[in-house]
């Protein structure tokens, strides 16, 4: 498991360099508003990237506490997106509610691949 653990830390620095790059060639074509949706992206691959080597050393190598924390990372940080999400629609903000509906997806992104690869360890 701590294998695969290893695997979904790269996956996500991947990820989050693609949408690093993606960001850049954004930027030097003037075209800020989408330049700033990657940089969320980036983001949210780097925070989630964060959470999951916090998680492992925590864990002490015990690859399931590593892999709960994660997962409950998964649900808690999200909530203030979905929040802000709401009020977003409530006052009629598209800016931000298409920010935080990028954010919530990415984490979606990121939810599916991580079940995938508890999936793959299981088989």
């Amino acid at each position: 498991m701590i294998k695969q653990m290893q695997e979904f830390t790269n996956y996500l620095l991947v990820e989050k360099e693609a949408c690093t790059a993606q960001a850049d060639k954004l930027c030097k074509d003037s075209r800020m508003d989408e330049c700033n949706l990657q940089k969320i992206r980036a983001n949210i691959f780097d925070i989630f990237g964060t959470m999951l080597s916090v998680g492992c050393k925590q864990s002490g190598g015990d690859a399931e506490k590593a892999q709960q924390f994660f997962l409950q990372k998964l649900d808690t940080i999200p909530q203030s997106w979905k929040i802000s999400l709401a009020a977003a629609k409530q006052h009629g903000d598209f800016q931000k509610q298409t920010a935080e509906e990028l954010k919530l997806q990415t984490v979606e992104q990121i939810r599916k691949k991580f079940a995938e690869l508890l999936e793959a360890s299981h088989d």
